[in-house]
């Protein structure tokens, strides 16, 4: 069926007869082939320029007669209508106060070494509170008006995002990158070659008030590791039984979340031999679904689960909201996952500093005999720990990036 998609019969057996290996053979593949410089319907692109544009600009378009494949074909008419709707963008951006519009294809692999500005997050007024909190109220009543339910959940969202965004002094030192064939743009640039960085200014007595370094600070590498302890807790009690109705919640808030920051959801599909296609995304998201479909419910629930966990990182980069501590806080009181079993206390020992060992250790003596833990060597004190743990066999301790309210291990006298 794919070779409809071939300009002609003679195209069709010239590429039967070139056809080199079984799996040129497969859709796929012949659709790839007859279709790589056309622009797919469904694409990014293609709804950021919209269909009615490019048939009013006399696009032409190719359906494929056995399936949902629609192309446009008109490539010169597509590269003018985004070339257009760029410079649309870049007015907009820079008529918003920063500094400079660039495209994405002026980076190529550079432009992960870039540096960012993020938005910064302010409190909301006493009328967008009051409002929030009016709005919130509607949401959980759900009194069987889905149309006044919807209403509040999208205005109560809009509230939230517009406490987030960035200073306009961020937008004068800084700039967007659009990436015009995925349709997304990055704000917040740093590229020294089109605006100088903002310098931090701080005075003498700002510098002498600054907040000393946490001692009990723990390195990016052992967060993700203890995210990844948090996480496969939370999977635990998403898989059984009494959770299983609030499982589905989260599956169904980490859903929403995505269509809403990403407008829609996209299947995307990273090759590193090949360029990428709309075509090998569709079916990388028709294998998958295939798989799960294929998986009872007990095998479904647990995949559910291990996806829907990510959304406790301990990391905030690494958390699937925004903002990443409101997640990850609802998240852990409607579920109190247990990372105990999770938790590798070899690592841990080995992987922090001297005060935290420290600190670690006063937890499981519940602060006792804690006085001259100061004078111990780094690396007594993490054979000290190791030997701690042994003495409570039994008796859980976890790190306090570990601890929910179902926490009952030892813990220090002045923590607890």
């Amino acid at each position: 069926m794919a070779f409809t998609m071939a300009p002609s019969k003679k195209a069709q057996a010239k590429y039967l007869k070139e056809a080199e290996h079984h799996w040129h053979l497969r859709a796929s593949e012949i659709r790839k082939h007859f279709t790589h410089t056309h622009l797919a319907g469904d694409s990014p692109l293609a709804n950021l320029i919209g269909r009615e544009n490019y048939l009013k600009a006399n696009g032409a378009i190719s359906e494929d007669l056995f399936g949902d494949n629609c192309y446009w074909t008109s490539r010169s008419i597509v590269d003018k209508l985004a070339s257009e709707r760029f410079e649309q963008m870049k007015a907009a951006y820079l008529a918003d106060g920063w500094a400079f519009v660039n495209p994405r294809s002026d980076y190529q692999h550079n432009f992960y070494s870039l540096s960012r500005e993020y938005p910064t997050r302010r409190q909301p007024t006493k009328e967008e509170q009051a409002e929030l909190d009016r709005l919130e109220k509607i949401i959980e009543a759900d009194d069987g008006d889905d149309d006044a339910v919807d209403a509040a959940e999208i205005r109560f969202d809009e509230i939230r995002e517009s406490l987030s965004g960035f200073s306009d002094e961020q937008k004068a030192h800084s700039g967007v990158v659009i990436d015009i064939d995925r349709a997304e743009n990055v704000l917040g640039v740093i590229d020294p070659k089109f605006a100088k960085p903002r310098k931090k200014k701080h005075s003498q007595a700002e510098s002498a008030n600054a907040a000393p370094k946490d001692p009990l600070a723990i390195s990016a590498a052992l967060s993700g590791r203890l995210s990844t302890a948090m996480q496969a807790g939370l999977a635990d009690a998403l898989v059984s039984q009494k959770n299983q109705n609030a499982a589905l919640a989260l599956l169904a808030a980490s859903v929403h979340a995505a269509i809403i920051r990403a407008g829609g959801i996209q299947v995307l599909h990273v090759d590193y031999n090949h360029s990428d296609t709309d075509d090998s995304a569709r079916d990388r998201f028709s294998a998958l679904f295939y798989r799960y479909r294929k998986m009872g419910k007990p095998r479904l629930l647990k995949a559910l689960a291990a996806l829907a966990a990510k959304s406790v990182s301990i990391k905030d980069a690494d958390c699937l909201y925004e903002p990443a501590p409101e997640a990850r806080k609802a998240v852990i009181e409607a579920f109190k996952p247990d990372a105990t079993k999770h938790f590798d206390r070899d690592d841990y020992s080995r992987s922090v500093s001297k005060p935290v060992l420290i600190a670690a250790i006063c937890d499981i003596r519940r602060g006792k005999n804690c006085d001259k833990l100061e004078t111990v060597k780094k690396v007594h004190l993490a054979e000290q720990l190791r030997i701690e743990f042994k003495s409570i066999a039994g008796k859980a301790w976890l790190p306090p990036q570990l601890r929910t309210e179902a926490y009952s291990g030892p813990v220090s006298v002045d923590d607890g």
